[in-house]
């Protein structure tokens, strides 16, 4: 396996200017404008429109549905409109030879790959979480768009986990992750 690191947190929301509110004034994040230009973002997954919040080596990807019928949109509803961490995207410095371990190890794609950009992995396989892998691009944030040094980094993420030997065997023996 090569994942390199999270390569960003895709978060959901109702309102793009009250997520910016939150993070660029309450925690000190800026939008990386090179990328996605505020404050009409960028055409995202899933019809939505999406902004990046650069975070230490990683970024906040928080996207907007466009629509109320997309899984993004769905996810917003099951929430009653409050949003939140929808996936965790994965970098990888081989992600053809990543994903096919993956699939080796009874992964499944939640959707078509072109064998080279990211890809979703189904939920159904990776204990109801949605995950992502993408192409480690090597992109390092412009100081401009770093914030104002409030918050600096992710140090992690955490997730619960219905059975702690389940998620030892996924993120361990499937994904190929070592415990810290």
């Amino acid at each position: 396996m090569a994942f390199t690191r999270i390569h960003h947190v895709g978060l959901v929301t109702g309102d793009l200017e009250h997520a910016r509110q939150v993070l660029c004034e309450g925690f000190g994040l800026s939008i990386d404008e090179h990328r996605t230009p505020w404050p009409e973002g960028r055409p995202g997954y899933d019809g939505t429109t999406v902004l990046e919040f650069p975070i230490g080596e990683v970024c906040y990807e928080v996207a907007r549905p466009n629509d109320t019928e997309s899984e993004a949109a769905r996810f917003l509803a099951s929430t009653n409109g409050r949003g939140g961490m929808y996936y965790i995207s994965f970098a990888s410095d081989d992600i053809a030879s990543d994903v096919l371990g993956l699939l080796s190890r009874g992964v499944r794609l939640k959707e078509k790959w072109d064998g080279q950009g990211p890809v979703f992995l189904d939920p159904a396989t990776c204990l109801g979480l949605m995950l992502q892998i993408t192409p480690d691009e090597h992109y390092y944030v412009h100081p401009y768009y770093r914030g104002n040094g409030t918050v600096t980094g992710l140090a992690h993420v955490g997730l619960a986990s219905r059975d702690p030997k389940e998620s030892h065997h996924f993120w361990g023996e499937v994904f190929g992750l070592r415990e810290d």
